[in-house]
């Protein structure tokens, strides 16, 4: 919202880097974006919609959250996974998160959205 103090406000960076190196480790990010479920998880299935699949809008979340803690590097390096990924795999509804196959309905709205904010941020 309009004059909020940014997100650091309200984490303390202990909790901030604990969240950012989860997110950053190769439990999560893998070579096509960050997947919902950690993929060495009992619970992770490749194809079990919130359980490992990599989707547009938790990634957007992801991204934002990790602009406001200044963490422009690994948002840039997610956004442009993301990016690899829609490019090379189309706009389905989420993705396989070990090799960027698409899953679900192949054309999705938030998928294609995603993917044009992220390209215009990477520009």
């Amino acid at each position: 919202m309009l004059g909020d103090p940014k997100l650091t406000t309200y984490i303390p960076e202990d909790i901030k880097n604990n969240l950012v190196s989860t997110l950053s480790s190769k439990r999560y990010l893998t070579e096509w974006g960050v997947a919902t479920e950690a993929i060495d998880s009992p619970l992770y299935e490749d194809d079990a919609y919130w359980r490992g699949a990599i989707w547009g809008p938790t990634t957007l979340l992801l991204v934002g959250a990790l602009e406001e803690c200044e963490e422009i590097k690994l948002a840039e390096e997610i956004a442009d996974k993301y990016c690899r990924l829609t490019s090379e795999n189309g706009f389905a509804e989420n993705f396989n998160a070990h090799t960027g196959e698409p899953l679900r309905d192949r054309s999705f709205a938030w998928t294609a959205s995603s993917f044009l904010y992220l390209a215009a941020k990477l520009s």
